[in-house]
């Protein structure tokens, strides 16, 4: 066990050290020495199966889901909602129906069920935000850019599952999807999960001022987002057997969280800069207000949860973390890689990529295009356009879905193909996807750079 532990460390260093010089992104550099090693050395990680994995990737999952929760801002979702709701709703929701459509001519020889096929897709589209961020760092982008690309990642795995749990599984087990179930179940879960997830946000804030420490903090906001999760995912739809969404919940609570100590941040700064005479005024105010009991609650709430300070290091934990969990997702994802049955079923796997990719060109087009012709929308250039494609990376929460499928449905008989056509798309996504965006970004560095700093000085100026 010690030495497993120490050839994953060597490894994450390597990985580091690599990204940080050649700048290739270190999921690309992990995965390759963790089969040199696996090669070598055959006991390495003989302790992880698919199952294990799949127990060690959900608790994986909720922690960079939480990162990159951490670090996005309220105003900014909501100002770019409809951006958002497209690239990780829509888009998503439509990617599955169009793999449905023309997965007759790929698999014709199975005879998949409809509930099989969109259980399929989910997994093979849902994105991984761990890779984009990678690249990301190496790079100045304009923070609009990667906003999407990253916000588009995380709230597509919440869609992605979503589809795969309400629709895939439950047409699989015998369910029956109609027009009625479809707008019942999505509207349940979407309703039902926020209502968990802005209820453990505001809880989540309410014991924060309790916390005098960044240790405190810290472990305060992993239980608001492992709280929201479990929450969710034991939740279920009035009359269904599906739960609600455990990332979606999770997503809303830490949003929720975080926008309130913004605020209170935000407000202790006010009151640090102002003068002897808005004091005097501000007293004044607050004593005509003192019968309106809503404004005094809500006053005292949202003050004194934290300092910046404090929160910055909070946040820098939580970065270290991910980079620790990031580091063994990819050895684990590596390491249960079988190449035998990847290689009995290449073709099924090389046309679903193919599929997979030119379905996500096809709806960041279409994105592109109605965002570029709304006023309310970002205008999408060809660079930015292939960031977004390009950033459509695969990971772990596929095989998490994989292993749910094998719990739901045992009895399925293409089980196998499905977990080899699965890991072969997240493969091919790591070694393909991440090159190319690499490419594109360098490529293409100093306009990015320009459209930074022009970002940067509009935002100051403001």
């Amino acid at each position: 066990m010690i030495l497993n532990i120490i050839l994953i460390f060597a490894i994450m260093f390597a990985a580091l050290q690599v990204q940080g010089k050649y700048k290739l992104a270190s999921p690309i550099t992990i995965i390759t020495l963790t089969m040199l090693v696996k090669y070598i050395y055959p006991g390495f990680m003989g302790f992880v199966d698919i199952a294990v994995f799949s127990e060690e990737m959900l608790v994986f999952i909720v922690i960079l889901v939480l990162v990159d929760a951490f670090i996005l801002r309220l105003e900014e979702v909501k100002e770019n909602w409809i951006s958002l709701a497209y690239l990780a709703g829509v888009t998503v929701a439509l990617s599955v129906l169009m793999g449905v459509t023309v997965a007759n001519t790929i698999f014709a020889e199975y005879n998949l069920s409809v509930g099989a096929l969109i259980a399929l897709f989910a997994m093979c589209m849902a994105t991984d935000p761990v890779s984009v961020v990678a690249v990301f760092q190496q790079f100045k982008l304009p923070h609009k850019l990667k906003f999407f690309a990253e916000g588009e990642s995380l709230f597509n795995d919440a869609v992605a599952v979503i589809m795969f749990n309400a629709f895939g599984l439950f047409m699989m087990t015998g369910g029956v999807v109609t027009v009625a179930y479809a707008i019942s179940a999505t509207t349940q879960i979407l309703i039902g999960s926020t209502i968990i997830g802005i209820g453990v946000g505001v809880t989540g804030i309410a014991l924060m001022k309790l916390a005098k420490d960044v240790k405190s903090e810290l472990l305060l906001v992993l239980l608001i987002a492992y709280t929201a999760f479990f929450l969710a995912e034991h939740t279920h739809m009035f009359g269904g057997t599906s739960p609600l969404s455990g990332l979606l919940a999770e997503i809303i609570a830490v949003l929720t969280a975080t926008a309130i100590i913004h605020k209170s941040i935000e407000r202790d700064k006010k009151r640090i800069n102002i003068n002897k005479e808005a004091i005097i005024e501000n007293v004044s105010n607050d004593t005509k207000r003192k019968n309106k009991t809503a404004y005094n609650l809500v006053n005292r709430f949202m003050s004194d949860i934290t300092d910046e300070n404090r929160h910055k290091e909070v946040g820098e934990f939580l970065g270290v973390i991910a980079l620790l969990v990031n580091g063994v997702l990819f050895v684990s994802l590596a390491n249960i890689i079988n190449l035998d049955n990847m290689l009995l079923y290449w073709k099924e796997i090389l046309s679903m990529f193919v599929v997979t990719t030119i379905i996500r060109a096809l709806m960041m087009s279409k994105f592109a295009f109605f965002s570029n012709k709304s006023n309310k929308m970002v205008d999408i250039n060809l660079r930015w356009f292939a960031v977004l494609l390009f950033a459509g990376i695969k990971g772990g929460l596929s095989i998490v879905m994989l292993h749910m499928m094998a719990i739901a449905a045992p009895e399925f008989r293409h089980l196998v193909m499905f977990e080899a056509i699965v890991t072969g798309v997240i493969l091919l996504s790591v070694f393909i996807y991440v090159p190319m965006l690499m490419i594109i970004i360098g490529s293409n560095k100093e306009k990015f750079e320009k459209e930074y700093e022009a970002e940067k000085a509009a935002y100051l100026s403001y």
